[in-house]
């Protein structure tokens, strides 16, 4: 099995780095592999580094925030792995209204200190959208208007748009 990772810079309004998105992908699984980064299995610590890799999860995550995406299966071992101060949650794979159980480990999360990001199709969920610093939203999938309004919406909110798929100065602007 072919593992990639990749560190996408998100960037500010000033065209700083905010943040970089670490992308992990291993087949059809695209979530952080927690194992790796806890180095509790020296398996799944091999088949990450590999003979040609030998990166280490912090080589691999060392310039300023990091923004990791997560599915909701592996919350429970998250905040045993990183820090609020090193990484940003984006949970992946939330199609549809999440269960109590899965609120209450969000909540827990946010109340240690963890910022989170949602998708744009979990704007429809307010139980959810309380605990949530950033809202990802595609440029490709919005007008300048919609956006513009989502933003206002979001301001009172205070959370924050990240644009996606933002792919030319023209796009940024």
């Amino acid at each position: 099995m072919i593992n990639v990772f990749a560190r996408e810079p998100v960037f500010t309004l000033q065209k700083e780095i905010f943040a970089y998105q670490f992308v992990y992908r291993n087949g059809l699984n695209g979530s952080f592999p927690l194992d790796f980064a806890n180095a509790q299995s020296d398996e799944s610590r091999e088949s990450l580094e590999g003979s040609q890799l030998g990166l280490s999860i912090d080589e691999l995550m060392q310039a300023n925030m990091t923004i990791v995406n997560l599915l909701p299966e592996s919350l429970g071992e998250f905040s045993e792995v990183f820090t609020p101060s090193d990484v940003i949650l984006e949970i992946s794979e939330i199609s549809h209204r999440p269960s109590s159980a899965l609120l209450t480990q969000i909540s827990f999360l946010k109340t240690s200190g963890f910022r989170l990001i949602a998708n744009q199709h979990q704007l429809q969920w307010p139980e959810f959208m309380k605990h949530v610093d950033y809202v990802k939203l595609s440029i490709t999938n919005n007008t300048p208007s919609e956006i513009n309004q989502q933003k206002r919406l979001l301001e009172e909110a205070k959370v924050k748009i990240i644009a996606t798929h933002v792919h030319s100065q023209f796009q940024f602007q």
